[in-house]
């Protein structure tokens, strides 16, 4: 059976996003079938992990999924996959990229309504990817 390690960052990312449903939103009951339904999708993509769609601006190990408003970013792993952010999904991928020395990353976006949008590539990482 393939499984899903969860990186730190991931994990951060679905808890804000799961706190900002329950409590300032006020819908516990929507984030808790929210955090059901994306750990339903992690588990068809570990055992799948090619299915995931790749987009061009990242780097050539790293898909990524949709899920309603967020975009789950993994690897294959060994065992399955290796989940690395879970973000809110821009308009288009491209319309957040910005250059920061040689490591592309998400620009920060702030609005009451959405989480910040922000990322740094992974020291640990060769390549640079987004998200």
């Amino acid at each position: 059976m393939a499984n899903a390690v969860w990186r730190p960052q991931a994990e951060s990312d679905l808890e804000d996003i799961l706190y900002f449903i329950a409590k300032e939103d006020g819908r516990p009951a929507t984030a808790a079938k929210i955090e059901m339904e994306i750990q339903e999708k992690i588990v068809l993509y570990a055992e799948s992990p090619d299915i995931g769609q790749r987009y061009s601006g990242l780097s050539e190990d790293i898909r990524y999924c949709i899920h309603k408003r967020w975009a789950i970013f993994y690897r294959a792993a060994d065992s399955g996959i290796e989940v690395l952010r879970v973000k809110i999904r821009p308009v288009t991928f491209q319309s957040c990229l910005v250059a920061s020395n040689s490591s592309p990353h998400f620009a920060s976006r702030t609005s009451p309504s959405i989480l910040p949008v922000s990322f740094v590539a992974n020291a640990d990482v060769s390549k640079s990817y987004c998200m």
